[in-house]
């Protein structure tokens, strides 16, 4: 009789201590997250799973701010270059069926191609082509606006000389992804988002991800992208044509999607165990379409994407069956931030908690930390000054824009989420800055 009153307690009792240990972590996450949300610097959906198991699951924000209309769990999102692994997977399927190779040399498959003969498919999965940077070339601006196909893109900067020999070091550069989506074209014989949702995105029920490659197509539940305006301010992004991003970021999708995504790479539906090691190897500086690092030393696997009005990370700690989705319609540089120090809260690491707010500069701060700032040649601008100055209160730096408070004397650099320090002496003058690694030594 005891035992048969006992056992159901124990379970409520075991139920309500699981309830309770996950209601903790899911208010630690939503502690995390919610200074980021009314800075106006994240607007999204964060997913974690681990196991197969659906962890935490939230909406953030607005998926347009005109109509107050929020982000929910079905909202579709620009994922930017999040989108290179979907190459990289063309790729590979394409190999599986014995229609290439990666070690196969571009002229394989465009005969004209400029030092065709020296560029491997594997050269340019792994960044390590030496062809320039489509987005840096001065006729991409107004190609961005208009439709374009992987041919077209690919006409851009064919001809333009290699920035050194394929092979002799990394560099990241969307015009070898680009490159990638027209060589899938030419031996599937499909368009590239006709490849991708035959191959993967319909195999998987991926039935809200696909290739944004038609600007008239209607696209239900996408977000807008919004960009910074000011220190905590935004703004509508730019135009662009999304068929100018085929095979380095134009594909759109949900949280829930990618975690289809996730699940398929933890077995063989899609990728083989051979294709999965070419994929997750790291090479120069990269994997295909993946990075790696050690964060709280376990392994992680990730991608990150930036375009016009969107930032979106993906990370895998696949040891530990544990996935991290962050998509944003703020082009602001902090998903992968977001999803490593939520991946700390969830192993129990330190984790410093956000302390920004949207508060106005002590006056104190206002008087000393206007000058300029003198970097030397390792800086991302070799030898750059930096002209710090304010306005409403707020302080910014030349060519880096908003720079918003986050805790005495330390700032962060809006746009790409760098962290500043200012640095005094012993007197309590104002010597320099610390800009993410680099010191600007204070000059005027």
């Amino acid at each position: 009789m005891i035992k048969s009153l006992l056992c159901p307690l124990l379970f409520i009792f075991l139920s309500q201590a699981a309830f309770c240990q996950t209601e903790t972590l899911t208010t630690k996450f939503e502690k995390y997250i919610r200074p980021y949300v009314e800075t106006n610097n994240f607007s999204g959906r964060v997913l974690i799973s681990r196991k197969g198991e659906i962890l935490f699951n939230k909406a953030y924000g607005f998926a347009n701010l005109e109509f107050e209309v929020p982000n929910d769990l079905n909202t579709v999102f620009h994922i930017a270059s999040v989108s290179k692994p979907f190459t990289a997977a063309a790729i590979l399927l394409l190999e599986q069926k014995g229609l290439l190779a990666t070690e196969d040399f571009v002229t394989r498959y465009i005969p004209d191609y400029p030092s065709g003969n020296k560029i491997s498919l594997h050269h340019l999965l792994s960044h390590t082509s030496g062809i320039p940077e489509i987005n840096d070339l001065p006729e991409y601006v107004s190609a961005s606006v208009q439709q374009q196909t992987p041919e077209t893109l690919v006409a851009l900067f064919k001809n333009k000389p290699l920035e050194f020999q394929p092979g002799e070091k990394y560099q990241y550069s969307n015009s070898n992804y680009t490159l990638l989506a027209f060589i899938v074209e030419q031996v599937s014989k499909k368009k590239f988002g006709a490849f991708l949702e035959e191959n993967i995105f319909k195999p998987l029920g991926m039935d809200h991800t696909s290739h944004h490659g038609d600007m008239s197509r209607l696209i239900r539940k996408m977000a807008d992208g919004y960009s910074p305006d000011g220190n905590f301010g935004l703004q509508k992004s730019p135009y662009l044509d999304w068929s100018a991003k085929t095979g380095s970021g134009s594909i759109v999708s949900t949280a829930d999607d990618l975690e289809k995504w996730n699940k398929a790479l933890l077995g063989t539906t899609i990728l083989s165990e051979k294709s999965k090691q070419k994929m997750f190897t790291e090479y120069v500086d990269s994997g295909y379409g993946w990075y790696m690092q050690k964060f709280y030393n376990r392994d992680y696997v990730f991608m990150n994407g930036r375009s016009p009005g969107f930032c979106t990370h993906i990370g895998r700690f696949a040891d530990e069956g544990v996935c991290i989705i962050v998509l944003s319609n703020i082009s602001v540089f902090l998903p992968k931030q977001i999803a490593i120090d939520l991946a700390g809260i969830l192993f129990n690491e330190a984790v410093e908690m956000p302390s920004i707010t949207n508060s106005k500069l002590p006056d104190a701060d206002l008087r000393q930390l206007p000058g300029k700032y003198k970097f030397g040649p390792d800086f991302y601008r070799a030898n750059y000054t930096m002209e710090v100055t304010t306005r409403d209160g707020n302080l910014f730096g030349s060519s880096y824009g908003e720079l918003i408070p986050a805790g005495p004397l330390k700032f962060i650099q809006r746009s790409y989420w760098l962290r500043i320090n200012f640095v005094k002496d012993a007197s309590g003058k104002v010597t320099g800055m610390l800009f993410d690694k680099y010191r600007g030594d204070k000059v005027e």
